[in-house]
């Protein structure tokens, strides 16, 4: 549930054009995506005008959300080391919790750059129109991009060369420099 605060233009008894703050409350269901417009209709006897509030989508660090789709991405960069000995990633959901995902040892998926897929881990599906529960549309997926780090990065993960690399504007893995599959820039 959000507030919004609009300046609408309003007459007064004699006819003389005032502004005046009113402040709407936009319930937001589940699944509602970006550009979706809600309409509030004409407010008050003298007030003919009516608001349009548009959904706007703020960027996740982590995670992006597919195009017109429930689903969302995350990209992971995994080690030689992982690759060849096999690994346990810990990844963050939506709603908090932690999610593990096993890596074989030398896994072709994870060589040849390609994805794996959480079923129910992205975002609501929106409900049909007159449907009140969350749940009622589903979820989408998670889908994690994976590939393993060049010799290069590898090389500069050790020590302080991660220092070198961010004065120069090096990027290592998904998100930059960092000492883990999830670090920031």
């Amino acid at each position: 549930m959000r507030h919004v605060a609009v300046a609408l233009q309003t007459m007064d008894e004699n006819g003389i054009p005032s502004k005046e703050a009113k402040v709407f409350v936009v319930n937001i269901r589940a699944g509602w995506s970006a550009g979706r417009e809600i309409r509030f209709s004409a407010l008050g006897t003298n007030n003919l005008q009516s608001v349009m509030v548009v959904l706007r989508q703020t960027p996740h660090k982590i995670f992006t959300r597919v195009k017109n789709s429930p689903d969302i991405r995350v990209w992971i960069t995994l080690s030689p080391s992982q690759h060849a000995l096999g690994a346990v990633i810990t990844l963050p959901s939506l709603d908090g919790r932690q999610l593990r995902l096993a890596i074989r040892s030398g896994s072709a998926v994870v060589a040849a750059g390609g994805s794996k897929t959480m079923r129910g881990e992205g975002f609501h599906v929106a409900p049909p129109n007159g449907m009140n529960p969350p749940d009622a549309g589903g979820r989408g997926d998670m889908i994690i991009e994976l590939r393993v780090m060049s010799r290069v990065e590898t090389w500069l993960k050790q020590g302080n060369r991660m220092r070198w690399a961010k004065y120069v504007g090096y990027t290592v893995g998904a998100f930059g420099v960092g000492g883990d599959a999830l670090d920031e820039p």
